[in-house]
């Protein structure tokens, strides 16, 4: 998974917005806003979000593929949640 999508995931799992992402994604340097909605079209048909009637958020199955991947590589990529 790139270190983007990682990214991602890890924000939804600190609670952050799509406007906070979007914003982040963006001004870090990882793409335009086009490549940040690709992305997360990409994370929501894998099934790693899902939608709701607010927004998307993480799903079950991202929460647990994002864990597996803390666990394996540690945690240094933890940016959003400060």
């Amino acid at each position: 998974m790139p270190l983007s999508e990682r990214m991602i995931l890890e924000a939804f799992s600190a609670g952050k917005g799509v406007a906070e992402i979007r914003r982040r994604f963006v001004d870090e340097g990882h793409g335009d806003s086009q490549a940040l909605s690709d992305l997360l079209a990409s994370l929501l048909q894998q099934g790693y979000l899902e939608s709701t009637g607010e927004g998307l958020r993480l799903s079950r199955q991202g929460r647990a593929h994002l864990e597996s991947l803390q666990r394996s590589s540690g945690s240094a990529f933890q940016r959003f949640r400060s």
